[in-house]
């Protein structure tokens, strides 16, 4: 579902953020709408093209690995379902009172993997070296 929420004008500074491609900025403005009040989401790239950019010929995957290579999210696994933490997200948010509590674990649970070390798992698996 989506929410209402705020895009300070420093998100256009941000220094890292500036190093990524326009539909990443684009994305990184956008996408705390569909995070809930912890800065949680699925980490569902064809539900995020569809939700953010319906229209438009981008590969969500790509702009997601920016977005994490940048600082500005942490993509995650807790029992094979993937995740997304939106980094700094409450110091930048105000979610309502009345907005439901997060159903999605934390990254720092226990059992959380984070999304490179599950690439680099499942590479090693596949006998893929990183050499």
């Amino acid at each position: 579902m989506a929410r209402s929420r705020n895009i300070k004008p420093g998100l256009y500074k941000n220094e890292y953020l500036v190093t990524i491609s326009f539909a990443a900025r684009y994305m990184a403005a956008g996408l705390s709408c569909w995070a809930d009040r912890e800065g949680r989401l699925e980490d569902r790239p064809m539900k995020l093209k569809m939700e953010m950019f319906p229209a438009d010929n981008v590969d969500v995957v790509e702009l997601l690995d920016e977005l994490e290579s940048a600082g500005f999210i942490q993509r995650y696994e807790i029992d094979n379902s993937p995740y997304i933490q939106i980094v700094k997200f409450e110091k930048h948010q105000s979610p309502h009172s009345k907005e439901n509590e997060s159903t999605i674990p934390a990254p720092d649970k226990s059992g959380a993997c984070t999304r490179t070390k599950v690439k680099g798992i499942r590479n090693q698996v596949k006998g893929i070296s990183k050499e």
